[in-house]
């Protein structure tokens, strides 16, 4: 028998839940820190980010995902700007293109026209120019709100949240249609589990995604190799944490236990390794990645059988970044 995994989010008591972000823009920046300050601040204003650091990625994404606008560098390794822009154009995408670049001149921003973007900005430049510009291009092109997707006799529509199947209507949870939007978004391409877990989770805490992304999937799967049934995952945010709460209906872990399972090569007895095998190290890893990003992990108590992972990390400010983009 297999094992049912169930997602839900919620706010922390005194918080307030994340806004849903509709409009989708594709991200391509080579330099990963501005990359990093501008997603947080199209996140704040709303946006949800797809982020590509090389040409050839961002080529490959936007072309392969529907986004309601791309934010695209020139000076980009792989392939540059204007090349990705031609290509999209020539290919008759004609998703709007706003061009950033640390070069300046006339010939430039002549360039970057006449390959077919839709307005330039040079850096440095402020945030709140960058959103304005970002609004007034997906205003042009009527994309301020979502478009509709439909894959065969499967069809959503983003701004109403709502879901057909051969035309009759589907009721789902917000997390289910976010993560069904995902997917429908990406029909035909093979989809990760850390690319759901940072597209539709949208984790908003410090340090390298990447790596906690990794940690927090290995913690998914550690806990559906000792589910008998299943695995439930919650999400709970406030402006200062992030609360990832694991729980599987395995056997569980004793309360003297506890501590020792995040240690190095420790494996506990045979009713809750079940045979899965493994080396000991992937809770004691997971452990020293949510520290080194500032957080905690606990076992906790629960009601219920089986375990209960509580990882707790801070959050990102809130506010878009100051000051000018370099």
């Amino acid at each position: 028998m297999g094992v049912r995994v169930t997602l839900s989010r919620w706010p922390l008591a005194g918080g307030t839940a994340a806004t849903e972000a509709f409009v989708k823009v594709l991200l391509v920046e080579d330099d990963k820190k501005i990359a990093a300050a501008i997603k947080r601040g199209l996140q704040a204003e709303g946006f949800t980010v797809e982020v590509a650091h090389d040409g050839l990625s961002g080529l490959y994404l936007a072309t392969e995902s529907t986004h309601d606008l791309i934010v695209l560098d020139i000076m980009l390794p792989g392939r540059n700007g204007f090349q990705i822009c031609d290509d999209l154009r020539k290919a008759e995408s004609w998703t709007p293109i706003l061009m950033l670049t640390a070069k300046d001149g006339d010939l430039d921003e002549a360039e970057a026209l006449d390959t077919g973007a839709d307005d330039y900005l040079t850096k440095p430049f402020s945030f709140p120019v960058l959103v304005a510009r970002v609004r007034a291009l997906l205003r042009r092109a009527g994309a301020g709100t979502p478009t509709p997707v439909q894959v065969g006799d499967l069809r959503i529509d983003p701004r109403g949240r709502r879901v057909w199947v051969h035309d009759e209507p589907v009721t789902l949870t917000a997390k289910e249609f976010d993560i069904l939007e995902f997917l429908l978004r990406r029909a035909g391409q093979v989809v990760s589990k850390d690319e759901i877990l940072a597209g539709v989770w949208d984790f908003d805490f410090e340090g390298d995604p990447d790596q906690l992304s990794r940690a927090i999937g290995n913690l998914i799967d550690n806990a559906v190799r000792h589910a008998t049934g299943v695995v439930a995952v919650g999400l709970a945010e406030d402006r200062d944490q992030v609360t990832l709460t694991i729980t599987d209906d395995g056997p569980g872990i004793q309360p003297d236990q506890r501590e020792r399972v995040f240690e190095r090569f420790v494996r506990l007895d045979d009713s809750r390794t079940r045979g899965t095998g493994g080396t000991g190290l992937g809770l004691a890893i997971a452990r020293e990645v949510v520290h080194s990003h500032g957080g905690t992990i606990v076992i906790a108590e629960h009601d219920g059988p089986g375990a209960q992972i509580v990882v707790t990390l801070p959050a990102n400010p809130a506010s878009p970044p100051g000051g000018p983009v370099r």
